[in-house]
């Protein structure tokens, strides 16, 4: 079986920037970048801009979102799932779908709950460069400090689409092949940033560019990462990826994490992030989900 790291082929991740919250990552190999950022958001518009996609206020239910889904090719490592790519790709139908194709808040929540999933705690989500942090940005006063993490969650939920003129909006979905790409791989303990690399139409250095960018997660999943692992040093995880055209024009690859509970027989939605975007990074939200 061959594994490769996410970022494999590119060295380190180095912190570059905080903006609105979100950690906003470079990529680099020791101290000589593969590429300069601008060669890699260039070498991606072009590539990106020759891929068909479908207008997500076009997506009226999670079957229209699965069904511009079933295009996506997920390569398993593991071979070890039956049924992995069909629950992968329901997975991420609804993801999609109740993020950013319906407009309710409210449902989005009622979504996760219904998954197992649960508000993180205040003190995961209240710390510098956080929620609080980030408040007054958003909403000009003070961190209302006794408001419950429930209330919070639909005002930003809202800013995060409105922000910047709605420059992290996802308008538009791939909907062919070259516009997306899964695989199912190893994630061990030992090295949780060791993923499944994707390998398409797209290299992966054009899933990835020169710059990573996480959205902010309110959420623990139904069963922690460290439990999981306390179970098993080897998960079996996947790595979905899927180019969206957003508010400001330009396409983006977006990448959704999943680990999978063998006990449960579950996929949980570990992370969100999204990749070679241009500099204009103050311009951003960090599109809470």
């Amino acid at each position: 079986m061959t594994r490769r790291s996410l970022h494999g082929w590119i060295g380190t991740l180095a912190v570059v920037s905080l903006c609105a919250g979100i950690a906003i990552w470079q990529l680099t190999a020791g101290k000589k970048t593969i590429s300069t950022w601008a060669d890699a958001l260039q070498a991606g518009r072009d590539a990106y801009s020759r891929i068909s996609v479908q207008r997500i206020d076009a997506l009226a239910s999670v079957d229209d979102v699965r069904a511009v889904l079933e295009a996506m090719p997920v390569r398993d490592e593991t071979q070890g799932l039956r049924r992995a790519r069909d629950e992968l790709l329901d997975e991420a139908a609804q993801f999609i779908y109740y993020r950013f194709c319906q407009s309710s808040p409210e449902n989005y929540v009622g979504w996760r709950i219904s998954k197992g999933y649960r508000y993180k705690s205040k003190e995961k989500l209240i710390r510098p460069g956080l929620i609080d942090g980030d408040y007054t940005l958003y909403f000009g006063e003070p961190f209302p400090e006794n408001t419950a993490i429930g209330e919070l969650f639909p005002k930003y939920w809202t800013v995060g689409l409105a922000y910047g003129d709605g420059t992290n909006k996802p308008i538009a979905l791939a909907k062919e092949e070259k516009g997306l790409a899964g695989a199912i791989g190893i994630m061990r303990a030992s090295n949780q940033r060791e993923r499944p690399r994707l390998v398409g139409d797209l290299p992966e250095s054009l899933w990835t560019g020169q710059a990573g960018m996480t959205m902010r997660c309110w959420w623990d999943t139904p069963k922690p990462l460290e439990a999981l692992f306390a179970a098993s040093p080897d998960l079996v995880c996947a790595e979905l990826g899927m180019i969206l055209e957003y508010g400001d024009g330009a396409r983006r690859p977006l990448r959704l994490t999943y680990v999978h509970d063998a006990m449960a027989k579950s996929w949980y939605l570990q992370y969100v992030v999204m990749y070679n975007f241009n500099q204009k990074v103050a311009t951003y939200s960090s599109l809470e989900y």
